[in-house]
């Protein structure tokens, strides 16, 4: 069976793994089942599923094809250029291989030059082709804790990694989506406590803001002295964590000993889909939701992740999301809830604490 489909790989803050302008950066793929491309190879190595050995390909500038062993160990070969001619003659029927060319987008008529535009940050794709499409989001994970000085510092605490959703969706010619990836939380070089900022949610919406589907941001590190803890994952269920937000809304701050609202806590909530998250701290700025930009939150000491992630003083800041991370804790102890998912898709995959680092957005044409 052959297939084609569009690859987008998309990774904050605005850098775009996106389009090849000519045949040697084409970012659509054409497949053939059973079919491996023999005397080409330039590397090899496993990867766990065939749309991650595509975006190795589409990484590296010398590689125009690739064949995905599918069975037992997930080998991924990576080809160098080849002549339509050359491959007609060494690509070999194989049980158990996937044979995949980057095509010429100006021939195969579904170039995606001009299909990008940015927004301060927020991408906006214009859907090449009426058909079904997975979406893969994951969120940004939050940054470590740690306290003291360069030269002497305690353990880490961990930021919490980002959540990982994956759905189908039946997309229109000509619509417009917006894409917001979730960057990894900022960790603090310059004071004696350094928590972590949230990780910023990753989002892909309709153009009036409608969700398709959301990955949550981890919650940050906290300053790793006391009874500061590593922050939550970014959750695959709706809600945030650790006095998180519902229904799209903000994270709050909530004090340790009596679950109540704590206003005095020096970290930030992570923001949701439409509520910010929660922050008293003059000298700070609150996380602002998707509806508003998704900005992470800022303070002399650690920001929060493009994506909504709340800012860390320390305590850890909390996961963006559809719905934000929240922060329970006092000055000595506390935990940086992680933001929660969304999901509108068919055929879902939902999965919690699978991303570190920065999030990222990959859009497939099944059919």
């Amino acid at each position: 069976m052959e297939v084609l489909f569009i690859l987008i790989c998309i990774t904050p803050p605005v850098s775009l793994l996106l389009i090849r302008e000519d045949m040697r950066r084409s970012s659509t793929v054409r497949t053939k089942d059973n079919h491996v491309l023999r005397g080409y190879n330039i590397s090899k190595q496993r990867t766990y599923d065939l749309l991650s050995c595509a975006q190795l390909c589409l990484a590296r500038s010398n590689c125009m094809s690739f064949n995905y062993e599918n069975i037992e160990n997930g080998d991924c070969e990576l080809n160098k250029e080849a002549t339509d001619s050359s491959i007609h003659g060494a690509l070999t029927t194989q049980r158990g291989y996937t044979f995949g060319q980057f095509v010429n987008l100006s021939v195969s008529r579904t170039s995606l030059e001009g299909k990008v535009t940015l927004n301060n940050g927020i991408q906006i794709w214009t859907v090449p082709v009426t058909g079904t499409y997975v979406i893969e989001a994951t969120g940004g994970s939050g940054g470590n804790g740690s306290y003291g000085t360069p030269s002497k510092p305690l353990p880490w605490t961990l930021g919490g990694l980002g959540a990982k959703t994956l759905g189908s969706f039946k997309l229109s010619q000509g619509s417009q989506i917006k894409i917001l990836v979730g960057q990894e939380g900022g960790t603090s070089i310059t004071f004696v406590e350094r928590p972590g900022g949230g990780g910023g949610g990753t989002f892909v919406a309709l153009s009036d803001d409608t969700p398709l589907i959301i990955a949550g941001g981890g919650g940050g590190g906290g300053t790793a002295r006391n009874q500061f803890n590593d922050g939550d994952p970014g959750q695959a269920t709706a809600n945030g964590t650790q006095c998180g937000g519902t229904g799209g809304s903000g994270g709050q701050l909530c004090n340790a000993d009596t679950g109540n609202s704590d206003s005095s806590l020096r970290s930030g909530a992570g923001a949701g889909l439409r509520g910010d998250g929660t922050s008293s701290i003059a000298i700070a700025t609150k996380a602002l939701s998707f509806t508003k930009g998704g900005t992470g939150g800022t303070c002399p000491a650690s920001n929060g992740g493009f994506g909504g992630g709340g800012f860390a003083m320390v305590n850890g800041g909390g996961g963006g999301g559809y719905s934000g991370g929240g922060v329970v804790g006092t000055p000595t102890k506390g935990t940086a809830g992680g933001g929660g998912s969304y999901n509108a898709g068919t055929d879902q995959k939902n999965i919690a604490g699978v991303n570190k680092g920065d999030g990222e957005v990959v859009i497939t044409l099944i059919r």
